[in-house]
């Protein structure tokens, strides 16, 4: 289950999750994401809290893959290297309760007593289309 901190801005993303539905929906999400991506952007996990649970988005000018992660929270979104991410939320302990934290252009990944340091990429930068759905799938 996701669990969102509703108290904080648009800005800042805060966000509690399964190691185990997360794991599933990233290694879902990057049948979408191109390993040689023309655009460094493309790269990325387009991760959106909203009051419906935490979404991830990717996409490669030619496939676009949306899951979704149940729970609840407030909107904001964060973009950072998928498969980057995949391989530190694989390396927590299966089930264990997975936290993002941003602060600044760094999202923190804590879980199982370990904290990893991913550095977000510019959500201005990812192609409009999708932004915009975020966008509107969360009001």
């Amino acid at each position: 289950m996701t669990v969102i901190d509703q108290q904080l801005t648009s800005t800042t993303f805060r966000a509690t999750t399964d190691q185990v539905a997360l794991t599933a929906g990233l290694k879902n999400v990057l049948h979408a994401i191109s390993s040689r991506p023309p655009v460094p952007v493309l790269a990325g996990v387009l991760m959106s809290a909203s009051d419906t649970g935490l979404t991830l988005q990717g996409f490669d000018y030619e496939v676009s893959i949306t899951e979704q992660v149940a729970g609840f929270g407030a909107r904001s979104s964060v973009l950072v290297h998928a498969r980057d991410l995949l391989d530190m939320v694989k390396d927590l302990g299966k089930g264990c309760p997975i936290t993002f934290s941003q602060d600044g252009d760094k999202l923190l990944v804590e879980g199982d007593g370990v904290t990893y340091t991913l550095l977000t990429m510019p959500k201005d930068e990812y192609p409009s289309l999708l932004a915009d759905a975020d966008v509107n799938a969360a009001h």
